[in-house]
């Protein structure tokens, strides 16, 4: 098994649309993981970061933005960790944080909107995660702009019915 000892990409950062720069961005970001210290196992694939990150962007959004990263860290404080290889029906939350009792807190944290539900890509992303939750485990959903507004998810709750304020 050879070491791993990723470069940064030469040359100068292409457009989005321009050929390779998908390929460019992702061994960037290789790069800087590695330079954080993380294994090659514990970053995304090529597949799921150009999905997440690089695809959005190319059509003209910004995954994250200042709001999002602000509040990850201030979720951080509260021992959430920034996770990206922790899999959970088949999506990749935000953030996790394990519980003594054995439990799992998931958190993805995005926009929410004015009725108090998250925005519709982030209910679908949800909807995925549900069903994969275990008996105790939660997903809960952190607006970026407040986050002490957050609506809580277990198994078997409806992610399309379910609004900031329900306690069930």
């Amino acid at each position: 098994m050879s070491e791993w000892s990723p470069k940064p990409p030469e040359g100068i950062k292409p457009n989005l649309n321009d050929i390779n720069a998908a390929e460019w961005r992702y061994q960037r970001y290789q790069y800087e993981q590695y330079q954080a210290g993380k294994q090659e196992q514990d970053i995304l694939t090529f597949e799921t970061w150009k999905e997440r990150y690089f695809n959005p962007a190319a059509q003209g959004g910004r995954p994250g933005g200042s709001q999002q990263v602000a509040a990850r860290q201030a979720l951080v404080n509260e021992g959430f960790k920034n996770v990206e290889n922790v899999e959970l029906g088949g999506r990749y939350p935000d953030m996790v944080r394990y519980n003594l009792e054995g439990s799992i807190d998931y958190i993805e944290v995005g926009e929410m909107l004015q009725n108090g539900m998250p925005e519709a890509r982030e209910r679908f992303k949800i909807a995925d995660e549900i069903p994969a939750l275990g008996e105790k485990d939660s997903v809960t959903f952190v607006d970026k702009m407040d986050i002490s507004r957050r609506i809580s998810y277990y198994r078997g709750d409806d992610v399309e019915t379910k609004i900031l304020g329900d306690c069930s």
